[in-house]
């Protein structure tokens, strides 16, 4: 069977994604902070932070694909603590980068990107607003 890790899966579009791995045959394993209030049956869930390198280290290894999803995702909050944003969003991704390289990974990542990119409000990764 093969492996699936969503990072950031007890959100609302990470527990989408993990249920359609499921559904399809995948032995799915959540990675989050938080408790997954949509935790299927048959899927694991291993709480942890994105920024602990050996926490996706160990959670990614054998994995076939990876989806990132792991994030501070609240604009107004991006806003007021860009530097825990950047840490957080950044360091989550290489993360799980550096876990895939390190480990040889036959995987493939999968990174989805919704409010950030288009938002109206310009985002912690813009300067200015859109017209």
């Amino acid at each position: 069977m093969k492996r699936a890790v969503v990072t950031g899966g007890a959100g609302f579009v990470g527990s989408h994604i993990a249920d359609a791995l499921s559904e399809r045959g995948f032995d799915v394993t959540i990675f989050d902070r938080e408790q997954s209030p949509w935790l299927s049956r048959g899927q694991k869930l291993v709480r942890g932070e994105i920024t602990d390198a050996a926490q996706v280290q160990g959670v990614i290894e054998g994995a076939d694909v990876v989806y990132h999803l792991a994030a501070l995702a609240d604009l107004n909050e991006g806003k007021t603590k860009p530097v825990e944003t950047a840490r957080v969003n950044l360091l989550g991704t290489l993360n799980v980068l550096e876990a895939m390289r390190a480990h040889a990974a036959k995987a493939r990542l999968m990174f989805a990107s919704t409010i950030y990119v288009f938002s109206r409000e310009g985002g912690f990764y813009r300067c200015s607003k859109q017209a």
